[in-house]
């Protein structure tokens, strides 16, 4: 043990010794079973956790409600509250799956096919597409249009939702593999980097985070700029004279969109930057 933590030099693993483990599973219950709360109650989880999280996967990811609504006793006159929803959330996430999450290599001892997706969203849809090499061209494999479901919420929210969505579609496309997300949203490519963002977007991407992890793919954000995201772009506004001209599809309608389709073009190396 050292610092805390079980250094595993046989699996090249860093993970939480079994006393840890119960001793974060008993706070939870204890403030789940609570009727109210202090400050220096949430304190003390969030700040255990926070050193739980850097060797807990998806840890960081069920934090962000716990240190929100502890930063709301600074807003409140109150000594207790009753946990708010988002946290009894979060709460159960790490007494029911602290032991599934247990546990990060220092390094990956194999190399992973690599799978480059480009996602956009605009205020009214969200739209992306994936490639993969096939001989001896990139060709586009699956791509969707799809109008939002909640239009009314931030742009940040929907970034992040483009990408969950690719997600839901074709993760167990993706199994094992690297999965180099391409988006123009900085706001995106720092949630996904660091597991965490601000608002309502935190929710997509705890599905998103959650997928990755049942399906064992590894994410790697990168932010590249609009010109070179043009065809995630004309997906997003359901442009389809765009799509049609920088795919070069024919006969192409929103229909031919829906989430499944199989759709290839040899032109789509114009399309796609280099990953850097």
């Amino acid at each position: 043990v050292t610092l805390g933590l079980e250094i595993d030099t046989v699996k090249m693993e860093a993970r939480l010794p079994a006393k840890k483990i119960t001793k974060g599973i008993a706070i939870a219950e204890a403030l789940l079973k609570a009727k109210s709360v202090t400050k220096y109650d949430m304190e003390s989880a969030a700040g255990f956790y926070s050193f739980c999280s850097s060797v807990v996967h998806l840890g960081r990811a069920f934090l962000r409600r716990i240190w929100d609504f502890t930063a709301s006793f600074n807003r409140s006159k109150a000594p207790r509250q009753s946990l708010s929803p988002g946290a009894r959330q979060d709460l159960i996430w790490w007494r029911d799956l602290l032991t599934k999450f247990n546990g990060i290599y220092f390094f990956e001892d194999n190399e992973r096919a690599a799978v480059t997706l480009f996602s956009d969203a605009s205020s009214f849809a969200s739209g992306a597409y994936f490639i993969s090499e096939d001989g001896k061209w990139p060709l586009i494999q699956h791509a969707y249009a799809c109008p939002h479901t909640h239009p009314t919420l931030h742009i940040n929210y929907h970034e992040i939702d483009a990408i969950l969505r690719s997600f839901q579609y074709w993760a167990s496309l993706w199994s094992h593999k690297e999965v180099h997300i391409m988006t123009d949203s900085t706001t995106a490519f720092y949630a996904i980097k660091n597991h965490s963002v601000r608002g309502l977007a935190m929710d997509p991407l705890r599905q998103l985070l959650l997928l990755a992890a049942q399906h064992d793919v590894k994410l790697t954000p990168h932010w590249i700029s609009s010109q070179n995201n043009r065809l995630a772009d004309a997906l997003s506004r359901l442009d389809i004279k765009a799509i049609t001209d920088l795919t070069g599809w024919q006969n192409l309608s929103l229909s031919n969109l829906l989430p499944g389709t199989f759709a290839r073009s040899t032109k789509t190396d114009r399309a796609i930057p280099p990953i850097t």
